[in-house]
């Protein structure tokens, strides 16, 4: 009989966010391996309260039929039941992705500051293993001295990419100009939410900086949401070349890559714990500038496979997209870097088997 597995995130697709993206692509490679898979999130499970991505879901019979519950966290309002499960389910087996620290402002951050630093290690205890997308986060979140004190626990599991969809291919000058591109011009491509939970992304920062570049490019901005009329304030401000193209689809989205000559990932906090955008457009083989945040740097080599620059510093964000625009050699070197690393480093076969390991290591 198929091993019942239950996959709790706070977020699934249709929503466009990271969390939600990688716990689809998990529920598909279990379901491949022959796991009976039931996803449980905000949006498709009753819930006594939500705010924002969060929620308290209510899961008692999920839980009691699973044999195994994998949580994607942070997930505020259902993460704090997870060792309580535990309590009452000691025979169950239980894993946690962690994917990045919760981000907040004002009283907000004061209260997520007391409850990384008394509860979640508390949530993290009741985890078989813990995942992370990267060590180097890992030994830089909220919960350092969990991890250090609990490291033979912690699991390292590389998020993926499809080397399908995403790999080099031509992009016609009839389809960027159906799109409003100019097809003669260098393009800067920021790919990312811009609503509230994705305020770290780091779009003032990057509007900020192309305003400051001397080079006769465009600027092209997929995604949406409740900040994104605040943004196209901002760039309306600017006598660039600025597009905002909102949310585009699964399909399309391979095609915005292989347009850009450049994709930046301008992200300010380490609300970014990995930066999946940058794994896709590496494998497009498309040149890539990022923050230089804990796990964004892992992914990037540390600069060896792409350009690294400090969060928030639209200044130097602003030399770097000038230098790699202009030097065309330099930014194949970092296009054809970031291809070798990728299609190397970086597949969802890598992350599923791991879990896939533990699932079957861990009694």
């Amino acid at each position: 009989m198929a091993k019942k597995l239950l996959i709790i995130t706070p977020v699934y697709p249709p929503y466009h966010g990271g969390i939600g993206y990688v716990a689809k692509q998990h529920a598909d490679g279990m379901r491949a391996l022959g796991y009976d898979v039931k996803v449980a999130h905000i949006h498709n499970t009753p819930t006594l309260v939500t705010w924002g991505n969060a929620g308290f879901l209510r899961l008692g019979r999920a839980v009691r039929e699973a044999d195994i519950i994998h949580l994607h966290y942070p997930f505020g309002g259902t993460a704090e039941r997870f060792p309580l499960w535990k309590k009452r389910f000691p025979h169950k087996q239980f894993f946690i992705t962690y994917h990045m620290d919760a981000e907040f402002s004002g009283l907000k951050a004061r209260a997520a500051a007391l409850y990384a630093k008394w509860y979640t290690p508390f949530i993290l205890s009741a985890a078989d293993r813990v995942f992370v997308t990267t060590r180097e986060y890992a030994q830089a979140w909220s919960n350092g001295k969990w991890f250090s004190a609990h490291a033979d626990r912690v699991i390292e599991a590389p998020l993926g990419v499809d080397l399908e969809r995403f790999a080099p291919q031509e992009c016609s000058d009839d389809w960027k100009i159906a799109q409003g591109i100019d097809p003669y011009k260098p393009t800067v491509l920021f790919v990312g939410g811009m609503d509230s939970a994705h305020a770290f992304k780091g779009v003032p920062v990057l509007l900020e900086a192309f305003e400051q570049v001397h080079a006769d490019a465009q600027l092209v901005l997929v995604g949406d949401g409740d900040l994104r009329s605040q943004f196209e304030q901002q760039a309306q401000a600017s006598q660039k070349d600025i597009h905002f193209v909102g949310s585009v689809s699964a399909e399309e989205l391979p095609h915005w890559y292989n347009t850009a000559d450049v994709v930046v990932l301008p992200s300010t906090t380490r609300g970014e714990a990995f930066g999946l955008v940058l794994v896709e457009a590496m494998a497009s083989k498309t040149a890539c500038i990022a923050s230089s945040l804990p796990g964004v740097a892992q992914v990037l080599d540390h600069g060896g496979a792409g350009v690294l620059v400090l969060p928030g510093d639209a200044d130097a964000l602003a030399r770097q997209l000038q230098k790699v625009i202009r030097d065309k050699d330099a930014r194949e070197e970092y296009a054809q870097r970031g291809y070798d690393r990728a299609t190397t480093h970086y597949t969802w076969k890598t992350m599923v088997d791991t879990y896939q390991l533990w699932y079957t290591r861990v009694n």
